[in-house]
């Protein structure tokens, strides 16, 4: 299951264990839930992503840093180093210009390789501005 916050895993996961227990209840049956805990969320640092745009802007120019609308359900492990370590998520775009869209673990994903050393340089600019 994935939310946007550890509150709100709590609390859906308590949910659905009251509401599984009672149906089974209603029905004069018994019922286990089991969660199997995965990643949690991946919750960027304001901070650190306000810096990483004001670098990214600076170094990539201001119409190539887009924030999304919204926060993403995406996972990754990222999300562990960034519960203990204030941390920013960037996704450096590696899709290939006029080439198919596939997903990122798809076994026909071919990034542009191109984006390598962007990402580098943007990773070495923000260092930069932290010293």
């Amino acid at each position: 299951m994935r939310t946007l916050d550890p509150a709100t895993r709590a609390r859906t996961t308590a949910r659905v264990r009251e509401l599984v227990e009672g149906v089974a209840a209603a029905l004069r049956l018994s019922a286990e839930v089991e969660f199997i805990e995965g990643y949690p969320a991946l919750i960027n640092d304001a901070e650190v992503a306000a810096a990483v745009r004001r670098v990214g802007a600076r170094e990539l120019g201001a119409e190539n840093v887009i924030t999304p609308l919204c926060p993403q359900l995406g996972v990754d492990d990222f999300a562990c180093i960034a519960e203990r370590v204030p941390g920013c998520y960037v996704d450096l775009g590696a899709r290939r210009p006029g080439g198919v869209e596939e997903p990122l673990h798809s076994p026909r994903f071919y990034p542009d390789e191109g984006c390598l050393p962007v990402g580098a340089a943007l990773i070495a600019a923000w260092a930069q501005s932290r010293a």
